[in-house]
């Protein structure tokens, strides 16, 4: 596995919005996003090994315990943010969750995730804002 330089917790798949939808998607996730969800803590308890869609790549991560009805929260309001702009939405019975590390192939059965260490419940995030990227530039998003 090849550790994550930018370990988050996704609130969507990645989609490609053309240049002139940018601003206007940033600002509907803006409104919405702020209007309607509050910061809060988020742990991590237990880890998973998710695989993309054609399986071709794993990702080792940590499951969000604390907080996953509020990162749930966030997926759906940007689920129907994407759906104005007839983007892909996310996946079906989400579970939320960071990636820390990555592989090519399926090691879905090859890792035994029990055997890792569940230490992260021990470490508490507050979550205070979104970030929202498009190409090279990165949107701070505020919560409540």
């Amino acid at each position: 596995f090849t550790p994550e330089p930018n370990v988050h917790v996704s609130l969507s798949r990645t989609v490609y919005a053309q240049h002139h939808q940018i601003q206007v998607l940033v600002e509907a996730l803006r409104d919405k996003i702020s209007a309607s969800c509050k910061s809060f803590e988020l742990t991590f308890e237990g880890c998973k090994i998710f695989t993309n869609d054609d399986d071709s790549r794993s990702f080792l991560s940590l499951l969000v315990s604390d907080g996953a009805m509020e990162v749930l929260q966030l997926i759906e309001v940007v689920d129907s943010i994407f759906e104005q702009f007839r983007f892909e939405q996310y996946y079906k019975d989400p579970e939320p969750h960071a990636t820390v590390a990555w592989c090519l192939g399926d090691q879905s059965k090859c890792v035994d995730v029990d055997s890792l260490d569940e230490s992260s419940k021990q470490v508490k995030f507050v979550v205070t804002a979104v970030e929202c990227k498009a190409g090279h530039i990165v949107h701070n998003i505020p919560l409540q």
